[in-house]
């Protein structure tokens, strides 16, 4: 893609990028709430595994928006 195709469309990357962090951030707050409401040590463990694979894509939503929004036309 051109760089000018690119600069068009970079806002509603960022826009879909936003709305996939947020996302994922609600899918980690949900797993932690489920995970604190139960006595289940099998079900507490999958939730924390779950949590723990999520934190990482977060991260790197984050650092990816970062990087899209330094970017200058």
């Amino acid at each position: 893609m051109s760089t000018r195709g690119s600069s068009y469309f970079r806002p509603s990357k960022i826009d879909s990028l936003e709305v996939e962090h947020d996302y994922l951030r609600l899918l980690r707050e949900r797993h932690s709430q489920w995970m604190s409401n139960t006595n289940d040590p099998e079900i507490r463990r999958m939730h924390s595994e779950i949590v723990n694979l999520i934190e990482p894509l977060i991260d790197r939503f984050e650092r990816l928006l970062e990087v899209l929004r330094e970017q200058k036309d």
